[in-house]
């Protein structure tokens, strides 16, 4: 678990304790955390750049580049080995030991599409797509109609479909590489023409092993079918609800196929498709 506190892992008691490799606790401000295909563990902090854990080598280290002790919020490890960093300070590529700038503004989300091309999330230029040549593809944004907000939280590839998922600030869309063209989910500016979901605030998505594809906002949680129609909701905009007031910052799938929720202000979620059990932090 990523958080203001440091990394966090859910024990044998169902307990949040803290993450240690021996004698050493991982400290800061921790906004994500990204396994690659090599098991190193990577570590994006808000402010003093990015570091690997090597858990066989029982190694850690933060990186040292241009992007050092500054905000990170998205890395991605390319088919070639490259590793991809993006943040505050703009992206930047890792090749052969060597640092290339790829894009100087800041960049909010990433991901990697079926032909391996890098698409870059901003807030407020919308989708940038490269190639791995550092060439400038495409660009998507709300002018154009692609996405409904040129401030975008996260991107999604999801393979299985050929679909990459936007999610923005005034609601969800979707590309399909298949046809190479964009589904707007959830407009807030539009309604009557598309999704309502939880939210207008769209924070992140994630395709699980079965095509469904679980959608966190600021009101809840949205679950889509293969063909992207709604068949679940969590909401969270409420004392009551079952989960209570706060935000859905996104979803993951464990190998059990349970999904955990993360939220902004009231810990951890827990749902085995039938119970949902809540952990604090």
């Amino acid at each position: 678990l990523a958080t203001e506190d440091g990394i966090f892992t859910i024990d044998a008691r169902g307990k949040a304790v803290p993450f240690r490799t021996g004698n050493k606790k991982f400290n800061g401000k921790v906004l994500f955390t990204y396994p690659d295909q090599d098991g190193i563990l990577w570590i994006g902090y808000a402010d003093k750049g990015l570091a690997m854990y090597n858990s066989s080598a029982n190694l850690f280290r933060l990186e040292t580049n241009d992007a050092e002790n500054k905000t990170i919020f998205t890395s991605l490890e390319l088919a070639d080995g490259s590793l991809f960093m993006g943040g505050a300070f703009g992206a930047v590529l890792k090749r052969q030991n060597k640092w290339e700038n790829l894009y100087r503004l800041k960049v909010s989300a990433s991901t990697i599409d079926g032909k391996g091309n890098i698409w870059l999330g901003t807030p407020g230029q919308g989708i940038l797509v490269m190639g791995i040549n550092k060439q400038v593809l495409a660009r998507y944004d709300k002018e154009g109609k692609h996405i409904p907000s040129n401030d975008v939280f996260h991107l999604q590839h999801d393979q299985r479909s050929a679909r990459v998922f936007a999610s923005t600030k005034s609601g969800l869309s979707v590309f399909d590489e298949k046809t190479g063209q964009w589904s707007v989910i959830n407009n807030s500016e539009n309604l009557k023409q598309s999704l309502p979901l939880t939210g207008t605030y769209v924070m992140h998505t994630m395709t699980d092993n079965k095509g469904y594809t679980w959608v966190s906002t600021n009101g809840g949680i949205d679950v889509l079918d293969p063909q992207l129609k709604l068949v679940k909701q969590f909401n969270s905009d409420t004392d009551t609800s079952i989960i209570k007031r706060t935000i859905i910052t996104s979803v993951a799938e464990d190998f059990k196929g349970h999904k955990w929720f993360s939220t902004l202000s009231n810990g951890l979620y827990q749902y085995d498709g039938k119970h949902i059990l809540h952990y604090g932090i």
